[in-house]
């Protein structure tokens, strides 16, 4: 995968909603980024207190597909709440290496409109630290059927719609709508 202007292999995931390079982490109590407490590159695709809970289907899930000089990969996050495990999270993270340095990440459910979480990412490139916000403990809201878009190559971060009736979990991306 590639972000900013670091290309790895070695991506570790956490159940708190995190994706980050050669390094993982546990860290569970958000806030806007960068963070030192963080690894140097790490994408927080719904940062927060999450877990996934015994005798469910909760958890991490990722699919490889396309070829080996074009792979894409999709982790797939099915969580509740540690605060409130009544609340629950499904979100897909899905990165093409057809598009170097953009990252979609897809919201099915989000129990608490993304209102204690960080939906953003931090690197590194040649001019230094680099961060990119969406939001930051609610600010803004994000709903079920939404998409951020992550473009590492241009600095930005756009909000988008799909129709998440075309999904059927552990089936992504669903080709027939």
């Amino acid at each position: 995968m590639k972000l900013f202007d670091n290309i790895s292999s070695n991506i570790f995931v956490s159940t708190n909603g995190l994706l980050t390079f050669d390094t993982g982490s546990t860290s569970y109590a958000n806030g806007a980024l960068p963070q030192s407490s963080l690894p140097t590159m790490t994408l927080a695709g719904y940062w927060e207190d999450l877990l996934a809970e015994g005798g469910t289907q909760q958890g991490v899930y990722y699919q490889v597909d396309g070829t080996s000089s074009q792979p894409s990969v999709t982790f797939e996050y099915l969580l509740a709440s540690l605060g409130f495990q009544d609340q629950y999270y499904h979100f897909l993270v899905n990165y093409q290496s057809s598009n170097p340095g953009m990252i979609k990440v897809y919201y099915f459910v989000t129990g608490d409109s993304g209102s204690g979480a960080t939906i953003a990412i931090q690197g590194t490139n040649a001019s230094g630290q680099q961060t990119i916000p969406y939001a930051n403990n609610g600010s803004p809201a994000i709903a079920p059927g939404q998409v951020v878009t992550f473009d590492t190559n241009l600095g930005t971060a756009s909000l988008g719609t799909f129709n998440n009736a075309c999904y059927t979990p552990n089936s992504w991306p669903k080709t027939t709508c």
